[in-house]
């Protein structure tokens, strides 16, 4: 199995400034992949330059807080805050209502199918996906949004943790060689 190295930036869609960076920064062969925030205020900027760099894998950067919802707010209520139009104002927000009970999986899935819809609607192919703030560490959260991610085509989540770098030496007779596979 051949390895291979994938740097990936993150809030693509959120500024000019990020947009440009990941831009020059695929063109100087540093960033083989970014993830787009559906409804980033340079969204637009950011879908043109996917669709004008297709060696650029782009994702779908899934946000559930600190931002404003694809779907109408009156379908997602148990995702939002409390002035019921944008999502809760922080993670730590976000994570007391999901350990709560308090986030309905069916509008997690509802926006998530909102959001990935809205890249392949500007044309956007879409490689994986991931979440603002990796909210999709939180197993609600998984469970909603990895068969929507399916169902659109995506075979792909993009996992926060790295491992140990450089790798731990393994000799074959040690546990960790015998259980680990790369």
């Amino acid at each position: 199995m051949s390895c291979r190295l994938i740097i990936n930036a993150d809030d693509f869609g959120l500024t000019s400034g990020i947009n440009r960076a990941v831009l020059e920064l695929h063109r100087a062969g540093a960033v083989t992949s970014a993830t787009l925030m559906a409804t980033g205020p340079a969204f637009d900027e950011a879908a043109a330059i996917a669709r004008a760099n297709p060696a650029l894998g782009v994702g779908c950067h899934l946000v559930f807080t600190d931002g404003t919802p694809v779907s109408p707010p009156a379908s997602i209520p148990s995702l939002l805050g409390p002035d019921g139009k944008t999502f809760r104002p922080s993670t730590l927000a976000f994570a007391k209502a999901v350990l709560r009970g308090q986030v309905q999986p069916s509008e997690l899935a509802l926006e998530a199918q909102a959001q990935i819809q809205r890249l392949q609607s500007a044309e956007v192919v879409v490689t994986h996906i991931d979440t603002h703030k990796h909210t999709h560490l939180f197993p609600l959260v998984a469970a909603a949004i990895f068969p929507v991610a399916q169902s659109c085509g995506i075979a792909s989540a993009r996992n926060p943790f790295e491992p140990a770098w450089p790798p731990p030496s393994r000799t074959p007779a040690s546990p960790a060689a015998s259980s680990f596979s790369s």
